[in-house]
């Protein structure tokens, strides 16, 4: 996890976030390719957002032969 500081908050207060990187990969083979667990996925995104985070990106982290091997979620939540 990084912590880092960011703009400025209600008063003129510096906001500081953490930030967390989650790895994906996608299940399965075949014709159409691979898919992501969605249940899953979306279970432990509600469970990473009671605790604050946020989904602020995402990108495809590695390739093989054209197909998306992992993608890659980056998270942040504000330090109290």
């Amino acid at each position: 996890m990084l912590t880092a500081g960011s703009r400025l908050g209600v008063g003129g207060n510096s906001m500081k976030w953490e930030y967390q990187v989650l790895n994906i990969e996608p299940r399965g083979s075949g014709i159409i390719g691979t898919s992501i667990p969605e249940k899953s996925l979306a279970e432990e995104l509600n469970k990473l957002g009671q605790q604050g985070w946020e989904v602020t990106g995402t990108f495809t982290s590695a390739m093989y032969n054209g197909t998306t091997c992992s993608y890659c979620l980056i998270l942040k939540r504000l330090v109290v």
